[in-house]
């Protein structure tokens, strides 16, 4: 005791004070331990008299001198010297704690992950464990040599439960309900496989966890149990399907929301329920058009599937999904309203088309990272991940305004949900005759439109078949396109190979932007509908003055089909509506109702 005391007395010396400082901040920052040097700058007469001593040397005195000072050295010299300490020993005798190497701050941080797993899974369902630490399977994925098979499918990570422990209702639906050993190739097997994936930090939805761990290990914990409780559920043998996301949710935790792609516990849900779905061995109900303008978003699945379910070309995704916050258009009905004039979504709890990809963290995916149609894109994808697993996303919500004649049988606007939507795309359109699909921005030019459309196909007498008019098809976008607007277009653009897409929108960043999103989507069908450099002049007069942020959007904005329209609007600097040529829209539309005597 005495020694340790002339340890504090004898490095507490001011001379120590600023070499000490750096050798913790150099040793707590290090993986190994004392390496390298201590470099001081300026070194007062004090310390260089201190530490000269220790270090059994001499230095003569020089102004602004800057010495290094080896650890090796002052390790060894310590260790012999009559305190007989290490290093490690002796900051933690001066900070009256244990100092850390990042090696072992890091040991400790994923001691306290894999305990909060294992607690989260006997919550979740008590009897259930990791392997033990030691298996090289929980770490690399890798199976020993007499594993077999049953590795690679997901071998059971977990001791069985016994018949009569049953977590709760809202997990388990009756006694004989309770989860037993999982076996090869089940459902469960891959939920083990998944939450091994989970401990390991290798499959996705790890990040996600992660981030939430280091927020809060507590947080974490429950937002694994219940991730694992709601898998659980939708596995139960009887139970109906597919189940609403907030219905289930209200099950599992009590909160109907608490599912929502915003929530972490609801992007975490997602991963699993892709690993636990076998999503990687099935092809994709929903296809949408790649960048050639064929209809190709996801790649057929293929053997590279792994024991988590999930596809090596969906698993590829997880590095822009994973660990995202979400973006404010998946936030549905529960983001709060956007200022004036931006857009606000449309869809609660489930995502819709974000407008402004590229996130820690909006879910972009794979072979399209940071472009314009990747928030439509990843939304599909998010859905059709639901849709798979056995959940019912919210397919009311998203809804897209139409006037197609010729679909309907009468001269009148329908506004279809997204479910509507998906219906009349799997077997409506393929007899339609229009050769262009007509999009404006705004409703309220939709609807002048529509009005002239109407009056114009009652100046002929339809009944009897002496004048014919060409029957158009337009759709309001209503500013950014939902989901609904998408898959509609996807289906109308999809059935025939001929067809355009005429989009009009405002002269402004954000209609440059929903224009570009189109044109990245639909690149063969796209054409620009008086979004150019001469409408934008004819008008400009009547503009709104550009903000400096606008502007800023402007200057990273781009248009390819005039490539002089952005140009004119920085120099005008005003943005314009489209409302100020909604006449000159409406005679584009009406002359191509052909009449046909």
């Amino acid at each position: 005791m005495k020694e340790r005391e002339a340890a504090r007395r004898y490095f507490g010396q001011p001379g120590f004070a600023r070499f000490l400082r750096l050798l913790e901040r150099q040793y707590s920052a290090s993986r190994h331990g004392v390496r390298g040097y201590v470099t001081l700058s300026a070194v007062t007469d004090e310390e260089r008299k201190t530490l000269d001593a220790f270090y059994q040397t001499y230095t003569p005195p020089a102004p602004d001198q800057t010495r290094r000072y080896s650890l090796q050295k002052f390790e060894r010299l310590l260790r012999e010297s009559r305190y007989a300490l290490t290093v490690p020993e002796l900051l933690a005798l001066l900070r009256g704690a244990p100092v850390l190497t990042r090696e072992q701050r890091e040991a400790q941080t994923d001691a306290r992950w894999r305990a909060m797993i294992e607690a989260a899974l006997e919550q979740a369902l008590p009897g259930w464990r990791l392997e033990p630490p030691g298996d090289d399977t929980s770490a690399s994925g890798g199976s020993s040599p007499d594993e077999g098979e049953s590795a690679k499918e997901g071998k059971p990570l977990y001791a069985g439960r016994p018949a009569n422990d049953c977590v709760a209702p809202s997990a388990c639906g009756s006694v004989s309900d309770v989860p037993s050993p999982p076996t090869v190739g089940s459902a469960d097997a891959r939920l083990a496989a998944w939450v091994r994936g989970l401990a390991a930090e290798r499959v996705p939805g790890s990040r996600t966890l992660r981030l939430v761990f280091g927020q809060s290990p507590e947080q974490a914990q429950r937002c694994l149990r219940d991730c694992v409780r709601a898998l659980r559920r939708l596995d139960e043998p009887g139970g109906a399907r597919p189940v609403r996301l907030p219905v289930l949710a209200a099950e599992v935790t009590g909160d109907a929301h608490a599912l929502d792609w915003k929530q972490p516990l609801g992007r975490l849900f997602w991963w699993g329920l892709e690993a636990v779905s076998g999503s990687g061995n099935r092809q994709p109900a929903i296809q949408v058009a790649d960048t050639s303008g064929g209809a190709a978003d996801w790649p057929a699945a293929s053997p590279s599937s792994d024991a988590t379910g999930v596809s090596a070309s969906r698993a590829s995704a997880a590095d822009a999904l994973d660990g995202q916050d979400a973006p404010d258009a998946l936030d549905g009905q529960h983001a709060p309203d956007a200022p004036d004039g931006q857009d606000t979504p449309d869809a609660p709890g489930v995502p819709d088309t974000p407008d402004a990809p590229g996130v820690p963290d909006t879910p972009e995916v794979p072979d399209a990272p940071n472009v314009p149609d990747g928030g439509h894109r990843q939304a599909l994808l998010i859905r059709e991940g639901y849709r798979r697993g056995g959940v019912a996303d919210d397919d009311l919500s998203s809804q897209v305004m139409l006037y197609a004649p010729e679909l309907f049988g009468e001269w009148e606007e329908r506004v279809l949900t997204l479910r509507q939507a998906e219906r009349l795309v799997s077997g409506q359109l393929e007899g339609l005759t229009a050769d262009r699909i007509f999009m404006v921005e705004n409703p309220s030019v939709f609807a002048e439109v529509i009005d002239a459309a109407r009056r114009l196909s009652g100046t002929g007498d339809r009944t009897k078949g002496r004048v014919a008019l060409s029957q158009p098809v337009v759709v309001c976008g209503s500013g950014q396109p939902t989901t609904a607007v998408i898959r509609l277009l996807d289906g109308l653009l999809g059935a025939s190979a001929a067809r355009t897409l005429q989009y009009a929108g405002d002269l402004d960043a954000a209609g440059l932007g929903i224009a570009n999103g189109l044109r990245y989507r639909y690149p063969a069908m796209y054409r620009a509908w008086r979004m150019d450099a001469a409408t934008y002049r004819r008008y400009a007069a009547h503009g709104i003055p550009l903000g400096e942020s606008e502007c800023a959007r402007l200057r990273a904005s781009e248009a390819v089909w005039d490539v002089e329209l952005v140009e004119a609007m920085l120099e005008r600097r005003v943005k314009l509506h489209q409302e100020l040529w909604s006449d000159e829209l409406v005679q584009d539309v009406l002359r191509g109702m052909r009449r046909v005597e």
